[in-house]
């Protein structure tokens, strides 16, 4: 592990996802850091399954995918459209011999990148408004206005790389992703970190385990601001109605 990580604020955040004392965090970073100089020397661990990576850990705490979402959120470890999981600046961290033996044998260190996004269907082809009858009432507008307002209700919601690439893949429940990414829009900047920490300890609290019809939908947990909640008992309110 590099010199100076335990002074990093994204260590505590680790820390506190995992509610581990420091040397099981140090631990944990160590074995790895290990883990792929021996096994995926480029970085790229996504090429073993959550549970390959949980396992060779020895970590037992909490499903697999637990831990790796809170690798992912205290930024040790990128999603990566190409590799899915690679260690985050693999090639400033590594051991000096490993980055010697790729030099040495032509190869790169993968290097993440973005979750790729979904494609978006380009907006639907409208006629330009026409002019309201001369008959109508004023501030009334005509038939061919209401049209169009309506096809322009129906145009695509904007892409969003965070909801894309960090959101969706966190939250438990998917359904109803069109309404959410509606409400993903009014997040504000601030609060993105937050609400994926937020989500990555509720599972780590038992959200893992719980049916799906016991978690909000993610529109609601965005529009109700859950992630401000200050005990985990809120989610006890959900229950069938959780919607």
């Amino acid at each position: 592990m590099k010199a100076g990580t335990i002074e990093k604020v994204k260590f505590s955040v680790l820390k506190n996802l995992l509610s581990l004392s420091k040397f099981q965090v140090i631990g944990i970073l160590e074995g790895l850091w290990y883990f792929t100089a021996v096994n995926a020397q480029d970085g790229a661990i996504g090429k073993f399954t959550d549970l390959e990576i949980a396992s060779w850990l020895e970590w037992t705490i909490t499903p697999p995918d637990a831990l790796i979402y809170a690798l992912v959120t205290a930024k040790f470890v990128d999603r990566c459209a190409t590799h899915r999981l690679v260690v985050h600046a693999w090639d400033e961290h590594c051991p000096a011999y490993l980055k010697g033996s790729m030099a040495n044998s032509g190869k790169s260190f993968a290097v993440a990148t973005m979750v790729a996004p979904k494609d978006i269907p380009k907006d639907i082809p409208k006629e330009p408004p026409k002019e309201a009858s001369k008959d109508a009432p004023q501030g009334v507008a005509s038939n061919n206005q209401v049209k169009s307002r309506s096809i322009s209700s129906k145009s695509p919601i904007p892409d969003d790389p965070w909801f894309d690439a960090e959101f969706w893949p966190a939250y438990p429940r998917h359904d109803a992703k069109l309404a959410a990414k509606r409400a993903a829009r009014k997040i504000k900047a601030a609060d993105k970190p937050k609400i994926i920490a937020n989500i990555a300890k509720r599972k780590l609290n038992g959200w893992e385990n719980k049916p799906k019809e016991f978690i909000p939908l993610a529109s609601t947990y965005l529009n109700g601001q859950r992630w401000k909640d200050e005990s985990e008992n809120t989610d006890k309110t959900y229950g069938e109605n959780a919607i």
